[in-house]
């Protein structure tokens, strides 16, 4: 034991020999120092490093000669990826007991080899690139840089942690999730870790919670479906005539879910419109709704629009201040059967206009509050829904 006034060596006597001074409480110190070394070793060997290096610090508080603290300590910056503060740890110890001390075999280990080196300056260059792209908000290019990183550096902790922030941030979970476990690798117990863990999580139960609720609707429909494909067929004894119904009821539903959901062009959606204000203000007005609804060509884009009975209409929409008419083919209006080309003008208001049948969404919600009202059959509603969702 050195003793701290003179700095002879004391041997582990309550008072210096050399100048007398009481060396009780420094006894005190170094024990309680060597205490806290044993507990970060502990630490180290189960890789709850982020401890280690708590206890370690306190070691080296209370006595900082103690070498063994000081050189672990810089072993487990070292196994952490921070090359710097291994170096300086070591380069302290060194100082403070030059002789007979793995300090300098670490040292002189890191500067003969230059390859390692030139991969600390890279990789502090480069995470400090990663750091300043964050603060410009650049998260992409941040997210490149610390890529290149962790292939300079694999047991940087703290670069695994800002990447797996900057995923986070973007909802990459699974990839965020990926980033935490590789620094839980190296170490177990990261308090910054284990919050952005625990972050991640909840992130994805929110998400896991929104998807068995999508699962819920669409076995919602799937019922619908099946329970529609059994009433088309359910009054029917003939097995031949049961199984042809039942073929076509399905290649209904296989149609009316083949559709592309594109967002419908200026065009279309004038056309849509037409239909719907056709439905709603005429069509309803001479039959029961689910009639109504399943006259409608709706999203199989037959040449007619509406054929009921031994009746037809073909639907076509203009500018208010349009003359002419547009037939896309002869087939729209030849027909060996009666039926009408009805021409309807419409005008183009701004957003806040709310006047009656003022938008195909609120045509829609009209139709489809009167299909749920008179409980039609579910092919007539996922029939409208489909266009619902186009005109969004």
């Amino acid at each position: 034991m050195i003793c701290y006034k003179c700095g002879q060596d004391a041997g582990w006597n309550d008072k210096c020999p050399v100048c007398g001074a009481d060396l009780s409480l420094f006894k005190r110190a170094i024990r309680i120092s060597n205490s806290y070394y044993n507990d970060g070793l502990q630490k180290a060997q189960v890789r709850n490093l982020s401890g280690a290096i708590i206890s370690l610090r306190q070691s080296l508080k209370f006595y900082k000669y103690n070498i063994q603290a000081r050189n672990l300590l810089g072993l487990i910056y070292y196994e952490m990826g921070e090359m710097v503060d291994a170096l300086s740890e070591w380069v302290i110890s060194a100082n403070y007991q030059p002789d007979d001390n793995l300090a300098k075999k670490y040292i002189d280990q890191i500067h003969n080899n230059r390859n390692q080196l030139e991969t600390i300056n890279q990789t502090i260059k480069k995470y400090n690139q990663a750091l300043t792209y964050c603060k410009q908000d650049s998260k992409d290019l941040a997210v490149i840089q610390l890529r290149k990183v962790l292939s300079l550096n694999p047991k940087l902790v703290k670069g695994h942690q800002l990447l797996a922030l900057l995923y986070l941030e973007e909802g990459h979970l699974d990839k965020a999730k990926k980033a935490l476990r590789d620094a839980g690798k190296i170490d177990t117990d990261n308090t910054t870790t284990l919050r952005y863990l625990k972050e991640v999580n909840r992130r994805l139960k929110e998400k896991g919670s929104e998807r068995k609720k999508k699962n819920d609707d669409l076995i919602s429909v799937f019922c619908s479906f099946g329970e529609d494909l059994i009433s088309s067929v359910c009054y029917e004894y003939n097995e031949t005539t049961a199984l042809s119904k039942l073929r076509l009821r399905y290649s209904t539903w296989l149609a009316l879910f083949r559709k592309t959901r594109t967002p419908l062009s200026p065009e279309k959606a004038k056309g849509l419109f037409g239909e719907l204000y056709f439905l709603k203000n005429v069509m309803l007005k001479k039959y029961d709704i689910d009639k109504t609804i399943n006259s409608w060509s709706g999203p199989d884009y037959l040449v007619k629009d509406f054929a009921i009975d031994d009746y037809w209409y073909e639907i076509k929409t203009i500018s208010c201040n349009g003359t002419v008419v547009k037939i896309s083919s002869l087939q729209q209006l030849s027909s060996d059967i009666e039926g009408k080309l009805v021409v309807i003008k419409v005008e183009e208001m701004a957003d806040a206009y709310k006047g009656k049948d003022a938008s195909i969404n609120e045509l829609i919600q009209y139709i489809i509050s009167e299909i749920e009202l008179n409980d039609t059959k579910a092919v007539s509603y996922t029939h409208l829904r489909a266009h619902e969702t186009l005109s969004d």
